[in-house]
């Protein structure tokens, strides 16, 4: 739907407050990276024109308007949102390639390995940002980008003043919270999976002594890993605490919320430092502790069962898990996936022979092992997912009369109302609408709107099926290529 109103020019800008959000949470990774593409495109090149146009009303006499030129050059230059889609358009394409470790290196070198990024995320850059996005102009049902009334269940609780009062609450706190936190910790990550990459290449080398990487390289890691920590609103310590607690299943998975999948991904990068870190970050008070393999694979697979179990048929339920699911595959699953591969270039080079030294004397064998877990884990948990994706796909037909039968069996107050409304109500008030919106109407039909949700859901979950079997394919080619090094 987002692709067939060809938005352009400055209307990418406002309009993109309401698009990308919710195409960064789906599966269409093609077309979110389409988006992202011309939004960029648009801003760089208005600033770059934007001196000419200056100069031109200049010469024009027409000083409103150089004033006007010069203030909008710099509210566009300094928008959170410019500074969130420059830092998305690298992380989809980090999604996008992240099964080919040559092309997430030069993803990664196209931005100077995430530096870049991680300078505009400075504390100083990030007070004098704007905030351009107009909050009074979004749907009441989605008063801010990470909030969505209509995935919430409808019960007695759902009135009009309820909503109006949650509506308050959220505009209220959206310029200076999660939003802002949200850019910052976006532009993290690229240096975060490089920073991964670099350090377990390093720590898994038999001809480099242990903890060969530089202190400069470790304590960068530790900076960046403290200043995302922030961005949950925990010190690193504490989030180190609850990422243990909800491993261990001595904390509940509410304690993640909303924030899952960023502390999924700050898991991954914790295991990745702590692989060649001097000094562990995650101290084992005895042999019977948890490694950090073991505590990454107990938090993808206790969130992924988790929201596998929550999940209802989606045609019959309004807030489906798939948006969530997606991104625990695409974010952190994918960066523990790059950090994987780089352990197995070095341990399993293709096309080398290594020499045949048995388990016993490899120095790196713990890491082995636990790289071998890892990847074991991985692949029960996206067979899960690939399981309940293969349930959901049902023939066009039949989910068309699960969708329809739903509907109409709903009450007064379901979510049948709207349909019911807009079947008997416009012929009644052709005069009231107007011509044109009458004749709309006249030719709105349920039966056909209902077959395009059903297709647009299949044609989600199928874009998502088909990166899981991705997914899922790369990591059985590595579990073999483990086998053979431990065996």
């Amino acid at each position: 739907m987002y692709v067939s109103l060809e938005v352009k020019n400055i209307l990418l800008e406002s309009v993109s407050h309401h698009i990308l959000p919710q195409m960064l949470s789906s599966p269409c990774l093609q077309q979110t990276a389409s988006l992202v593409k011309d939004y960029l495109r648009f801003m760089d090149d208005h600033l770059k024109e934007s001196a000419d146009l200056t100069c031109l009303a200049y010469r024009h006499r027409t000083y409103s308007k150089v004033i006007e030129f010069v203030q909008f050059k710099n509210r566009l230059q300094r928008s959170m949102q410019y500074l969130a889609v420059k830092s998305d358009s690298v992380i989809l394409s980090l999604k996008q390639k992240s099964e080919s470790l040559e092309e997430v290196e030069s993803v990664l070198e196209n931005v100077n390995h995430g530096g870049g990024l991680v300078d505009l995320s400075s504390e100083d850059n990030m007070k004098h940002l704007t905030f351009n996005e107009d909050l009074e102009a979004r749907p009441w049902w989605t008063p801010t980008t990470s909030v969505n009334f209509l995935s919430e269940p409808i019960d007695e609780s759902s009135t009009p003043a309820r909503f109006r009062a949650k509506v308050c609450k959220h505009k209220s706190t959206e310029k200076d919270g999660p939003k802002m936190r949200d850019a910052e910790r976006k532009c993290l990550v690229p240096r975060l999976v490089y920073l991964s990459m670099h350090g377990c290449v390093s720590s898994l080398r038999e001809t480099e002594p242990n903890g060969s990487v530089s202190d400069i390289t470790v304590g960068e890691m530790k900076t960046l890993l403290e200043k995302y920590a922030r961005t949950i609103g925990y010190s690193m310590d504490d989030a180190l605490s609850m990422i243990l607690g909800i491993s261990s299943g001595k904390k509940s998975m509410k304690d993640f919320a909303p924030d899952i999948v960023s502390w999924m991904s700050f898991a991954v990068f914790i295991n990745a430092m702590n692989l060649w870190s001097n000094e562990s970050v995650i101290p084992r008070t005895d042999p019977s502790s948890p490694s950090s393999w073991e505590i990454v694979d107990s938090l993808v697979k206790i969130c992924i069962e988790e929201h596998l179990t929550d999940a209802n048929r989606i045609l019959t339920c309004p807030g489906n898990k798939i948006p969530l699911l997606v991104q625990m595959v695409t974010e952190p699953i994918s960066w523990h996936l790059i950090i994987i591969q780089s352990c197995m270039r070095v341990v399993a080079p293709q096309g080398k022979k290594k020499k045949k030294s048995g388990p016993s004397l490899r120095p790196n064998m713990p890491q082995l092992q636990g790289i071998q877990r890892s990847v074991q884990c991985l692949i029960e948990t996206l067979r899960s997912v690939q399981k309940w994706l293969s349930d959901q796909m049902s023939p066009e037909e039949q989910g068309l009369d699960i969708l329809m039968s739903y509907l109409q069996g709903t009450g007064d107050e379901g979510p049948g109302q709207t349909f019911r409304v807009l079947e008997e109500k416009p012929a009644a008030h052709a005069s009231e609408l107007g011509d044109r919106i009458a004749q709309s109407l006249e030719a709105w039909s349920s039966t056909g709107v209902v077959r395009r949700i059903v297709g647009a859901e299949h044609e989600v979950l199928a874009e998502f099926k088909k990166m899981v079997d991705s997914k899922l394919k790369l990591l059985m080619s590595e579990s073999a290529s483990l086998s053979s090094v431990l065996h």
